[in-house]
């Protein structure tokens, strides 16, 4: 509301940004070859978990169900492995497999800090985001978050 003869201007609201949740998708199965260190174990909410890919090249992600407009990704490493991380990618893309439409947000540059989230402010408007591992690095993500609207 505008006071006759104030200094103040009305504004507008706008939604703060919030913790995004989806379907999780990505490499199936793990290198154990169980549940308990697949690519779920990185959106449970748990430091201590993580996951593991089958593959020299794993990913985890979500699927929206429909676009979001992300400005922040938090991330942190599997305890023993966090150099394994160095070089992954955070993508955005317009398809659930990632064959197109792939946009690298963020490549993580050095070996994150082991037991606490990572923050990295992205941007951009997506259904599909993943945290790509390095070649070798084998996913070895304990948890993923990405934030918006």
């Amino acid at each position: 509301e505008v006071i006759p003869g104030s200094a103040l201007s009305p504004f507008t609201a706008t939604a703060t940004s919030a913790k995004l949740t989806g379907t999780v998708i990505g490499t199936t199965g793990s290198w154990s070859g169980t549940t308990s260190d697949d690519k779920s174990k990185a959106f449970d909410g748990s430091l201590s978990t993580f996951f593991d890919a089958p593959t020299s090249v794993g990913w985890a992600g979500l699927d929206f169900g429909s676009n979001k407009t992300l400005s922040q990704v938090k991330y942190a490493p599997r305890s023993g492995w966090a150099s394994r991380m160095t070089g992954g990618k955070i993508q955005g893309s317009t398809t659930a497999d990632f064959s197109s439409g792939v946009t690298d947000l963020f490549t993580i540059s050095g070996t994150p800090t082991v037991g606490v989230l990572t923050s990295q402010t992205i941007s951009g408007s997506y259904r599909y985001v993943r945290y790509l591992s390095p070649t070798g690095g084998y996913g070895n993500i304990a948890e993923l978050e990405f934030w918006g609207k």
